[in-house]
């Protein structure tokens, strides 16, 4: 059985604009959120700042996991639906997604408040600072994809992304130049007030942007199918910021806040390469859900291999940037941190090899996989902390460094295989050198 085209190919310069554009909006936030880190660390010093970022990295995680799934839920239903023309569905499913998120936030909030102050206590301008943080940044996260989907990554990404690092810098730039001083407690406040100004201008991007054939219908639900694929598409997402938020707090269980503020440092510059990995993911998830459900699967495998030339000229600069000035970012957050310049080249080419997997974790996701992604990040996770535990008390950062490069390598070549083998689409930099037309095989039919 032969599948059907999409009347409208996608053209490689479309890729590319668009994927040039969702990357300057990430790297623009990138910078504003490295300039916020370093103006903290200054401030705090290497040990305080440790500390702050266990618990920023802690709040990070759990508005993750208050999201219960929602924000890939809506990205993935919103294409399937608008594409087959069911728009009460549509209608629908945003407004379920909407209400299952105030309720998990709100409930997350009051959790965390009480289990806070019963292990930990702290003053409460702290607990309410951070509690005022979780919850900004968790609807944030919601907004964001909702806008991306109904209006593209510009209007999603530029209040999603840059305008509420933006503010944050800028008052913590001049707090820093005014010699006012700033605490964690300053930080999360200024952050959730940022958070709260971009969220309601999202909010009003929404109302405007969401089509009139979706307003004008009555709303539908098939509230059983969408429990069942939130959950699988809310534990992706739990053990995809598992690695990116939990892991700081780990690593400062085993070896201290001091050690978790270095490796804080470390990530944050390697993340560059997730930077441009989330950039090249943004743009591909508007266009995943399109092309799958109207059977353009020719095109989608086309695209992908144009974002992964797009992905290797970027990490080859990226790569050869920290390499050059590695030592410099180093200190920007303060001389406490250059020596750990090896670790951070280390780091560096693991980030970059799987940045070169492509949008791999989106495409499962979005095509109907949700299931497979959790369990190559639960092996890959379960190996990465596995390593931290045994080689962090021995060899400290270095320990904690290889354990999360070895972890990277093979969560991308699992990826690359698991994609190939669902649905015989290679989204990494290996479909461009093989150098030929892959046959793909999607919903049954063969190209």
């Amino acid at each position: 059985m032969m599948v059907n085209e999409a009347e409208q190919p996608i053209s490689v310069a479309s890729v590319l604009k668009g994927s040039a554009t969702a990357l300057a909006i990430k790297f623009g936030a990138s910078l504003l959120a490295f300039a916020m880190f370093a103006l903290a660390s200054r401030e705090m010093g290497p040990e305080v700042f440790g500390a702050f970022a266990i618990v920023f990295n802690a709040l990070s995680f759990l508005a993750v996991i208050a999201l219960c799934g929602q924000e890939t839920l809506v990205v993935r239903s919103w294409g399937e639906y608008c594409g087959s023309n069911r728009h009460g569905l549509a209608r629908g499913v945003v407004t379920f997604a909407g209400f299952v998120i105030a309720g998990a936030t709100l409930a997350m909030v009051i959790v965390v408040a009480i289990g806070w102050h019963a292990l930990a206590p702290v003053p409460l301008p702290l607990l309410l600072a951070g509690l005022a943080f979780l919850f900004t940044y968790a609807v944030l996260m919601f907004t964001t994809q909702l806008t991306r989907v109904v209006g593209g990554v510009v209007v999603a990404d530029g209040p999603g992304e840059v305008v509420w690092r933006a503010i944050v810098a800028v008052v913590l730039g001049a707090s820093y130049l005014l010699n006012i001083g700033f605490t964690a407690v300053e930080f999360f406040f200024t952050a959730a007030a940022a958070l709260a100004v971009s969220i309601l201008f999202q909010a009003l991007l929404i109302v405007r942007l969401i089509p009139d054939a979706v307003w004008k219908i009555g709303s539908e639900r098939t509230i059983g199918a969408w429990l069942r694929r939130s959950f699988k598409m809310w534990l992706s997402t739990v053990l995809d910021n598992t690695g990116q938020y939990l892991e700081i707090v780990i690593v400062g269980a085993f070896l201290g806040p001091t050690a978790a503020g270095i490796y804080f440092v470390l990530m944050r510059i390697a993340n560059f390469f997730a930077m441009i990995s989330a950039g090249i993911s943004k743009y591909a998830t508007s266009q995943i859900g399109a092309l799958y459900y109207s059977n353009a699967s020719t095109e989608l495998q086309m695209m992908l291999r144009s974002l992964a030339l797009i992905a290797l000229a970027v990490v080859g600069g990226g790569v050869a940037a920290v390499v050059i000035a590695g030592k410099l970012l180093l200190l920007a957050f303060g001389p406490a941190y250059v020596d750990a310049y090896t670790l951070l080249i280390v780091l560096t080419f693991g980030a970059a090899i799987l940045t070169l997997a492509g949008p791999a974790q989106h495409l499962l996701l979005l095509t109907g996989h949700e299931g497979a992604y959790p369990r190559v990040m639960a092996v890959a996770l379960l190996i990465r902390f596995l390593l931290i535990a045994i080689l962090g008390p021995q060899f400290g950062l270095v320990g904690a460094v290889i354990a999360w490069t070895l972890s990277v390598l093979f969560l991308a070549a699992a990826l690359v295989v698991t994609c190939r083998r669902l649905l015989g689409l290679d989204p990494s930099l290996f479909s461009v050198l093989v150098g030929k037309r892959q046959q793909v095989s999607l919903k049954g039919g063969v190209l």
